[in-house]
Parts: C-alpha cells; sequence; structure tokens
C-alpha cells in the first residue's frame, strides 16, 4: 500500500507545479501584454510628454512647451516637435530655444547597469537666441534645484550617440543672425559619481562639423572634463581640435544661480576657420597664438586680460583689404573698457604701426534701476515703484599710433579699388595719428601729423613725393581740415591750407593753395587711370598717346608753370578759382582729342613764350577769362567759356555737343610756325592776324570773324595779301568776301568749307595778274609772260576737290614768243583734270585739248593743233638748225605719264611744213609724219622741195640723250 501510493503523489505534485507555472506564466504575459499595450498607449505618452516638460523645467529653470510628443517602445524612438524653452527674455522677443522637431532613436545596451546608447539624435531647425545685457546678465534661465539639494540628474550613466544631426540652425546673439549646420559622430558621455555629492563628466565628440550657411563645413575633435557639485562646476580640461586649431581651456563656476567664474585659455587659432565659424567672413587667412584669462565676480564684474600674436594675417572686406599681416598686442577687457596696448602690426615689410586702442562705455545701455514712489497725495495714490532705466552713457574710442614707413602703395591696395592702385605718386608715411569717436552718428575726430618721404625702390612710372601734413577729419560736421599740406615732387610743388567739406549740401568750403610744376608727365599715369575709370570725362578727352618727348598732356613745358588759387563750394559742387602763368612751352598735336596714332610721326610743336590766364570752374563749367598767350612778336587773346556735355549722373565729356563761347583775337602769328604744326606745304611765310566771336556747340558754332595774311605763299604763289571777313555758320566756315593780293593784281571771292563734311564751296575772280610772277608757270626751260584775269568755281570736298574755270590773255608769250589772243577752260573732277585752250596771234592759231590724271606719273591724254605756226625754238632743242625759221601747220597727240618722258608716245602730221634760211626755201610736197617713243623722234622720209632743190629727209633723234 504505501508502495503504490507513492508514485501517485509525485505525479499529483508535478502536476500541481506545471499548473502553476502554466498560471504563472500565463499571468506573466498577461502583465506584460498590458504593460506593453500601456507603454504604448496614449495616456502614457501624454504622462511621458508631462514629465519630459518638467524634468527639462526643473534643469533648465525656463518655460518648456512642446506642440506634439510621440514615441515608439518596440523602435525606442522620441519624437517632439515645436519645442520651445522660454528663458528670461521680454515678453514678445524670439524665445530662448526653438527647434521644429526634436527625434531620438535609442539602444538599451545593458539592463543591470544603466547604459544607454543613441543611434541617432537630430534636431531641424534649432534656434537659439542669447541676450547679452550691459550688465553681463543673459537671458539665460537658471536651473531649479530641489528641497533636498540634490542635483537634477543623480543617477550614473553612460551614454554613446552613434550621430548627431542639427539642420539649418540659427544663433542669435543679441539679434545678429549666424546661421550654421552641425553634425557628430562618435558621441561619448559618461557620468560618474566621486563621492560626497560630486560628479565627474567626460565629453568626447570624435568627428563634430560645423558648417556656417553658404561656408565650408569645419571638422573638429572636441573633449571635455567636468566636476559638478550642487553649487559648483570644475572644468578640469577642455580641448578643441580642427585642423589648425588647437585650444584648451580650465575654468571654474560658483553658485548656478548667482555665477561667479573664472577661465585660462590658450592655444592656436587658424583666423579664416574663426571667420568661418563665427561667419564674419573678412577674417582671411593667419594664424593666432591666445593666452587670455578671463573671471567674472556674482556681482556682475568682469575682466578678460591677455597676450594675442598673429602671423600672415589676412583680412578682406568692401572698406579693407590686408594681407601678410602680423600683429601683437595685449588684450584688457572689463565693463566699461576694451584696451588694445602696446599693439604692434608689420604690413608685409611695407611699414609698421604702433599704438594702442580704448574703447570706454562699450556697453551702451544700462541696468535698469528702480525709481522711487511718488509721494503720498491721497490714500488711494499710492503707486508700485516703477523701473527706470539711466541714460546710457555713449560709446567712446580713442586710438592713438604712430605710423613707421608705411608705403602709401600698400595703403591704396587696403582702401581703393583695383584701377586705383597704381595713381603713379608714391611715399611712405611716417608720425603719429590720434583718432577719437566720441558717440553715436558720425562723431569721428582723426588728427594726423605726417611726415612723407620719397620711396626708395621706385617702379617704372612712378614719382617719388615727400613733404609734410598736418589735418584734422571732423566727423561730425564732415569736414577736412588743413592746417599745413606740403608736397613735393622732382617737378611738382603743391602748398595748399584751409577746410574741404565732404558733404554735398555743405558749400562751406575754403582752402588756397600754390602749385607750381615743371614736368607734366608725372601726371601721366593719373590721367590714365582717371580716363579709363570714367570714359566720358574730360580727362579722357584729351588723353592721348605719350610720345617720347612730351606729356600726354599735349603741353611740355621748358621752364616753371605756376597756379595760385581757391577752392571754394563742395566736394561734389566744386568752385575753383585762380591764375596760371607758364613760361616757355610747346604745344603739342592739332589739339585736344586730335592726337594722331602713336605709329605716325608726331607734327613739330607750336612754340610759346608766356600764357596767363584766369581761371573760373564750378563743375563741369569752365570759364578762361583775360587768357593771354605770346608767341615772339605773336600775341593772342581770348575769354572762352566752355560747358561740357552731361552724359549721365555726374558725367561730363568735351565732345562735338559741347557749349562753347568765346571771343579770340590773334595777331602777328608765323605762317611757317603754323604751317609746320599742321604738318602742310601749301602755305608758308608771312604773318597770320585773325579774330572770331562765336557761340553754340562745337560742331555748330555762329558768328563773326576777320581773317589777314600778309606776305605769305599760297603753292609757292607769293601775295602781298589775303583777307577776309569770316561768318560761323553752323558747320559753315564762310570767307564771303576774300580778297588777294598781288604786286600787280588782285583775286576776289568767296569761300566756305563744312567742318563735318569737309565739303567745298566757293568762287575766285582775278584781274591783272602778271603770269611773269606766277611761279607755278616758270622754270629754268620755260618763260610765260602776259597779263591774264581768271574765274574759278569750286566745289566737291577737300578730299576730292572740284574746280572749274577759265582764264584769257591778250598778250600772253612763250619764251619770247607772241600768242596774242589766249583763251584756257579746264576742270578738275575725281582727280582728273579735262581743258581746252586756243591762241591767236596774226595769222598763226594754236588749239589744244585733253585730260591729266593727277596721280604720281600725270598720265596725260593731250591733242595739240597748230596754223602757221613758228616752231623754230622747239626744233632747235633738240636739232642743229641754225639760221632758219621752220613754220607748220598740223596735228600732235599725246599719250603718257608726263612725269616719265621715256614711257610718252607722240605722233604729228605736219600738212604744210616750211624750212626758210638766207639762201634758199624748201616745202613739203607731202604731209610730213613724225613720232616719239622710248625718249627717241623718228621722222619718216619726207620730200622737200625749192627753187633748185628736191630733198628727201629721214631720220631720228634721241631727246632724253646726253
Amino acid at each position: 500500500m504505501m508502495t503504490a501510493a507513492r508514485p501517485k503523489s509525485s505525479w499529483r505534485l508535478r502536476r500541481h507545479a506545471l499548473v502553476a507555472a502554466a498560471a504563472a506564466l500565463t499571468l506573466g504575459v498577461a502583465v506584460f501584454a498590458g504593460l506593453f499595450a500601456y507603454l504604448n498607449s496614449a495616456a502614457f505618452s501624454r504622462r511621458m510628454r508631462h514629465a519630459v516638460i518638467a524634468t527639462l523645467e526643473r534643469a533648465t529653470g525656463g518655460r518648456v512647451e512642446i506642440g506634439s510628443f510621440q514615441w515608439s517602445l518596440r523602435r525606442l524612438h522620441v519624437q517632439a516637435n515645436d519645442v520651445t524653452i522660454h528663458g528670461l527674455e521680454p515678453a514678445g522677443q524670439r524665445p530662448y530655444f526653438h527647434a521644429d522637431a526634436i527625434g531620438i532613436d535609442a539602444t538599451l545596451l545593458s539592463i543591470f547597469t544603466p547604459r544607454i546608447g543613441l543611434d541617432r539624435l537630430q534636431m531641424e531647425r534649432p534656434v537659439l537666441h542669447l541676450i547679452v545685457n550691459p550688465d553681463g546678465t543673459t537671458n539665460q534661465p537658471q536651473p531649479i534645484s530641489s528641497g533636498t539639494r540634490e542635483p537634477v540628474a543623480h543617477s550614473l550613466f553612460d551614454l554613446s550617440v552613434h550621430q548627431t544631426r542639427m539642420d539649418d540652425g540659427t544663433l542669435y546673439i543679441n539679434d545678429r543672425a549666424v546661421p550654421w549646420q552641425m553634425s557628430a559622430d562618435n558621441v561619448q558621455l559618461q557620468v560618474q559619481y566621486l563621492g560626497g555629492r560630486r560628479y565627474r563628466a567626460t565629453l568626447a565628440v570624435r568627428d563634430c562639423t560645423l558648417q556656417p550657411k553658404n561656408a565650408p563645413p569645419a571638422h573638429s575633435v572636441f573633449t571635455a572634463q567636468v566636476d559638478v557639485t550642487p553649487k559648483s562646476a570644475d572644468v578640469m580640461q577642455m580641448e578643441w581640435d580642427t585642423a589648425t586649431t588647437r585650444l584648451t581651456a580650465q575654468g571654474h563656476l560658483e553658485d548656478f544661480a548667482h555665477p561667479a567664474w573664472s577661465a585660462d585659455v590658450h592655444g592656436m587659432v587658424d583666423l579664416h576657420e574663426a571667420g568661418v565659424l563665427t561667419g564674419y567672413t573678412p577674417l582671411q587667412a593667419g594664424l593666432a597664438a591666445v593666452h587670455l584669462h578671463a573671471e567674472k565676480h556674482a556681482g556682475g564684474q568682469f575682466v578678460v586680460d591677455g597676450n594675442i600674436s598673429a602671423q600672415q594675417g589676412g583680412f578682406s572686406a568692401p572698406w579693407l583689404q590686408l594681407e601678410h599681416v602680423a600683429l601683437r598686442t595685449h588684450l584688457h577687457i572689463d565693463n566699461t573698457v576694451i584696451s588694445l596696448s602696446q599693439f604692434t602690426s608689420d604690413l608685409n615689410e611695407q611699414g609698421h604701426v604702433n599704438g594702442r586702442l580704448d574703447l570706454t562705455h562699450w556697453r551702451t545701455e544700462a541696468p535698469p534701476a528702480m525709481a522711487p514712489a511718488p509721494r503720498v497725495r491721497r490714500w488711494f495714490s499710492l503707486r508700485k515703484p516703477q523701473p527706470t532705466r539711466p541714460k546710457p552713457q555713449p560709446l567712446q574710442a580713442v586710438m592713438q599710433a604712430t605710423l613707421d614707413d608705411l608705403s602709401t602703395r600698400l595703403v591704396m591696395r587696403a582702401v581703393t579699388p583695383r584701377r586705383f592702385w597704381d595713381i603713379g605718386f608714391v611715399s611712405r608715411a611716417n608720425g603719429p595719428v590720434r583718432a577719437t569717436w566720441h558717440g553715436p552718428g558720425d562723431a569721428l575726430d582723426v588728427h594726423g601729423d605726417l611726415l612723407f618721404t620719397p620711396e626708395r625702390d621706385l617702379h617704372p612710372g612712378e614719382t617719388p613725393v615727400h613733404g609734410t601734413v598736418r589735418a584734422d577729419y571732423l566727423g561730425d560736421t564732415w569736414r577736412l581740415v588743413y592746417q599745413q599740406v606740403d608736397f613735393y615732387t622732382p617737378g611738382t610743388e603743391v602748398h595748399t591750407s584751409g577746410t574741404m567739406t565732404l558733404l554735398q549740401n555743405d558749400p562751406h568750403s575754403s582752402m588756397q593753395g600754390n602749385v607750381s610744376f615743371g614736368n607734366l608727365r608725372e601726371f601721366d599715369r593719373l590721367i590714365y587711370v582717371v580716363a579709363d575709370t570714367y570714359p566720358n570725362s574730360s580727362l579722357a578727352v584729351i588723353r592721348g598717346p605719350s610720345f617720347a618727348n612730351h606729356s600726354i598732356v599735349p603741353v611740355q613745358l621748358e621752364d616753371k608753370g605756376y597756379f595760385h588759387g581757391r577752392f571754394t563750394g563742395s566736394m561734389m559742387d566744386p568752385i575753383i578759382d585762380g591764375h596760371v602763368d607758364l613760361q616757355r612751352f610747346l604745344l603739342h598735336g592739332n589739339g585736344f582729342g586730335a592726337w594722331p596714332s602713336p605709329a605716325a610721326k608726331p607734327a613739330p610743336p607750336l612754340a610759346w613764350d608766356a600764357l596767363h590766364a584766369d581761371v573760373h570752374c564750378t563743375y563741369p563749367e569752365v570759364d578762361l577769362h583775360h587768357v593771354v598767350a605770346a608767341q615772339e612778336s605773336a600775341r593772342l587773346t581770348a575769354d572762352v567759356q566752355l560747358r561740357p556735355t552731361p552724359l549721365g549722373h555726374d558725367y561730363y565729356a568735351v565732345d562735338a555737343h559741347s557749349g562753347l563761347r568765346a571771343q579770340v583775337q590773334w595777331n602777328n602769328a608765323s605762317v611757317d610756325a603754323l604751317a609746320a604744326t599742321l604738318q602742310t606745304s601749301h602755305i608758308a611765310g608771312g604773318t597770320l592776324s585773325a579774330s572770331a566771336q562765336v557761340q553754340g556747340t562745337m560742331e555748330n558754332l555762329y558768328g563773326v570773324g576777320n581773317l589777314s595774311l600778309q606776305n605769305v605763299r599760297i603753292e609757292g604763289q607769293t601775295f602781298a595779301s589775303v583777307e577776309s571777313p569770316l561768318n560761323f555758320s553752323g558747320r559753315w566756315i564762310e570767307a564771303g568776301a576774300l580778297q588777294l593780293r598781288t604786286a600787280d593784281g588782285w583775286v576776289r571771292g568767296n569761300f566756305a568749307y563744312n567742318t563735318q563734311t569737309q565739303a567745298l564751296r566757293g568762287g575766285l575772280r582775278g584781274q591783272g595778274l602778271d603770269l611773269q610772277k606766277v611761279a607755278a608757270l616758270q622754270n629754268s626751260s620755260t618763260n610765260v609772260t602776259g597779263i591774264a584775269d581768271a574765274q574759278v568755281q569750286v566745289g566737291g570736298s577737300l578730299n576730292a576737290p572740284e574746280i572749274s574755270g577759265t582764264a584769257q590773255s591778250n598778250n600772253l608769250a612763250w619764251n619770247g614768243q607772241s600768242f596774242g589772243q589766249t583763251r584756257i577752260a579746264a576742270t578738275l573732277q575725281n582727280h582728273t583734270l579735262q581743258g581746252r585752250a586756243s591762241a591767236q596771234a596774226g595769222p598763226t592759231v594754236l588749239g589744244a585739248e585733253g585730260s591729266i590724271d593727277l596721280e604720281p606719273g600725270l598720265p596725260a591724254h593731250l591733242q595739240l593743233s597748230c596754223t602757221g605756226c613758228n616752231v623754230t625754238p622747239a626744233l632747235q632743242s633738240v636739232s642743229s638748225l641754225r639760221n632758219a625759221t621752220v613754220t607748220a601747220s598740223g596735228t600732235l597727240r599725246v599719250e603718257g605719264p608726263l612725269r616719265q618722258p621715256r614711257h610718252v608716245q607722240a605722233a604729228a602730221e605736219l600738212s604744210q611744213l616750211s624750212i626758210a634760211t638766207h639762201a634758199m626755201t624748201l616745202v613739203a610736197v607731202q604731209p610730213v609724219h613724225l613720232s616719239l617713243q622710248d625718249g627717241v623722234v623718228q621722222l619718216q622720209p619726207a620730200r622737200l622741195q625749192g627753187t633748185d632743190s628736191d630733198v628727201t629727209v629721214r631720220g631720228s633723234a634721241g631727246l632724253l640723250d646726253g
């Protein structure tokens, strides 16, 4: 019985155990399922949202808002949208922190030790707004400590984050925005309990990427070790490393509610990286070694002291460009003053600047104070004290510096656009400069007392400058006050003093000075720069090629020139009054804007002995009064008013449309000097006198004048006088009553010239012209005499004239042979001269017609005819006829270049030929034929008969032999 009962009891026990296990398992599954369902329920999500808000509010001390909150237990994912933390900023301002979305993907690395891993932490559009008040306080909220004075995070944990990203972030510091993005990989955070309510937090970020907007990313490594107690924190070690930057810091923070702290920072900073991270793009290059100590007391007082040393610095902004700069200075900052003392800057071996800079009251606002309550007039009139702000102290800045051998090349490259870097004048500046800024607006005053010394190493085209400048800039009135300015170059001296206003509507400038100049080539580079920068300006009009013997300004001084004058008005609307004196100078070219090309041979200059003029300029108008220029016995007087053409805002040019009013008189000028300048040989000798009174534009002038030439040679012909009144009508210059007098006759007429089209028109009529005094009709083998009347009509243009004319004479003689009554008619058109001539003296009749092309060889097609002509003189030049008279009738045709006789061909047919001597007379019984070719005259067989003679003649003769 006992044996059989034992197995049955054992089986029952196992069955009860299985039932109990099944029940426990079922209960556990039910509990786990219920717990899982609860943890994924909306109720738990709301509870967790409130817990997160409460925890953040205790940790930050600010008011926290979360728009929506979701989490997934299965994926351990938390998503919070519209997360906002309000700090101590005034109502209505941007909150202390806001993010559109914060997402966390977590991993539980260990159940038995609180070790959590984060696969991903991402913030979308985080915005941090930090307000720094003048007393050092900020809008950052203070953490809330519990009643047990235990820190909020009192549990130990070891946290690792695989990837962290912050997209489209913005940091606002007093409303100054710095857009940026951040990502971090391999983030390790470990918190250890050290005992005695002391904790140690160690943070390591192995790959942190910061990228301000529109800037390349900056990769860095960050490590920090901080010991924290309920009341203090010690930064044991903090390091930040990039490719070229390494900073280390240690510090101590006391009392989280009313913080007092101290810190030491050492290391090397890449200034370009610093500019990228802070968004201050002008920092372009350089390495700076920093050694700083900073501390802040609980009462708000703080101080920063240390040294900064930078090498190969680069700064690029629209108002300043610097490179290869070295800077060493001591930095001091406190609640009132920022000082850079004992700073020394080496500027790329082009000078040094030493001095100090002090900014006082750099906090422009004061902390609020409580105003006293008003006196009680009635029991209900008592009011609470209202906060007021004392009147803030204005920011003041004082810089005292000494310039040591500072190159003006460096200054021009630092503060001007590239096109102004080389204006031709170079120097080095030495001396003290003091600048003060004492309030808002433009209250900047600068004083300089500088000595300029010549640049030692000159580049081609540069002019050294030396001198002194003592001047002040008064920023509140925008005025430059020059106590003394003395500049010297090898060819120029400038001495000036006075006040110049820089405001457009302030016409109270008043400066006076003296300038002496001897070499205008010193201003070539300056004129080129201004003319290239402002191509429509007046300087661009006078700019021409710089020939070897004179400046691009068409005036070459052989002695000093002087200008004494005053500058009034404003910088934008200047008024210049002065007097110019020049002694012995040359005027080159054909006038402003009419230079020949550099490859062309320049015209000989026009020499002048002196020039005196009063100048009055009211930009852009120029008036020249009482102009007197002397040239040996010549004297030029003038009054000129020039009104340049407006081409746009503050753009003017001297061109064909510029207004001009002038009165000019020129007496006893040398025609030879004028002809040499104009490079013409058509006119020479004698003197010229002229006057004109005109107004209008330079292409359309209206007025009157007078022209007079005495003892002048025109095309080799001497005229006792050439006189005519002038009329200016638009583009036409008209000589309406032109009169040319010779020794024995006169030529009268009219002439007009169009300055735009070069068209010609006019006519001349002459009477009683002594042909023996016409140089063109006389040479070693030809002698033409007689008195003639002529008439000529002129048209066409200067390059293609059209001329027609007639002439007649009653006593024309050629080489002693009289032709009696002679008539000539000719036309010149398209460079071809066509004419017809006839002459009759008793029984002798001559005729000629044909054309001559006015080309280098003078190709001709001529036909001559004669009746009863005595040709004895012509034959005697080619034969040995002596004491014989030859008469003939017939025709002669001539073709070929008249200036190349060997290539001229001719053929003659004599219908009548008679040779008479003292012994006999021979007469041709048939026409006689002669020809000319290659300079040889060939006579065909000719039969001559006399009373007792019958002769046949043939032969040839070389006209060009011997």
